[in-house]
């Protein structure tokens, strides 16, 4: 009996040697230690193999498989009723399980900050983008304001000089119409100059003619009258002396 137990010891003594040189195949263990009623020297040899990372960190993957290995460890010990072992087992099942939590709660804490700072990143660019735009929008704003209010200025001035040009036009058209009224009425007054003239002069030519018609008319009337009295025709005599009565009225 004291022979097999140290054969056992020497046994595990070398594996755990030999383990602490070499990572242990992880999936070959959890094979050798998940079939029904796993024998305890197989479980003791995997809880050997597995003093391996005690000094030497497993990676992500390992732990997983550790974990596996770990919970088929303390259901075998306790199937076995080593319990002390099972419990020691399950010890560091718990404990490399925490530490998977804490890692894995770590980098999700790790995640959300950094997604809180590009977040916060991208809501002080989008703030800075937005100031910038209403300070554009300010800029742009003053200038449509001064150009509004150079507009109007310049709109007084052209309204201000197109009243005076009507103004002036004004004037220029009254003078214009008031010289053409005085032009029609110096025309009018003498065209009825002109027409007195006319009629004036149309009477003193008619005179002399009239004048020498009578004068004719009264030769013609002598002569008759003296061919009359010659003739003893008195009564001819003064029927002619009545008509050139009535003729020179």
């Amino acid at each position: 009996m004291k022979k097999q137990i140290i054969l056992v010891v020497l046994f595990l003594m070398s594996c755990s040697l030999f383990s602490s040189a070499q990572a242990p195949d992880l999936d070959r263990l959890i094979a050798n230690i998940t079939v029904p009623a796993p024998p305890v020297e197989a479980l003791d040899l995997a809880a050997g193999q597995l003093h391996y990372f005690d000094s030497i960190a497993p990676n992500q993957e390992q732990e997983k498989k550790m974990l596996v290995a770990y919970k088929a460890l303390s259901a075998g010990f306790a199937a076995n009723v080593h319990y002390k072992q099972g419990y020691n087992v399950f010890q560091k099942y718990l404990n490399l399980k925490e530490k998977i939590l804490a890692r894995e709660k770590a980098e999700v804490i790790t995640k959300l900050q950094h997604d809180y700072q590009q977040k916060d990143k991208a809501d002080e660019d989008k703030v800075v983008s937005l100031q910038n735009e209403v300070s554009q929008l300010n800029m742009d704003a003053e200038g449509f304001i001064s150009k509004r209010s150079g507009f109007k200025n310049i709109f007084s001035i052209v309204i201000v000089v197109l009243s005076m040009l009507f103004a002036a036009s004004l004037f220029r058209s009254s003078m214009r119409l008031k010289n053409l009224n005085a032009e029609t009425k110096a025309n009018q007054e003498k065209l009825s100059q002109n027409h007195r003239l006319a009629s004036l002069g149309y009477l003193a030519n008619g005179i002399p003619g009239a004048i020498k018609a009578n004068n004719e008319s009264v030769s013609k009337m002598a002569a008759d009258a003296a061919q009359l009295a010659a003739k003893e025709k008195a009564e001819e005599l003064r029927k002619a002396l009545i008509n050139l009565g009535t003729s020179s009225n």
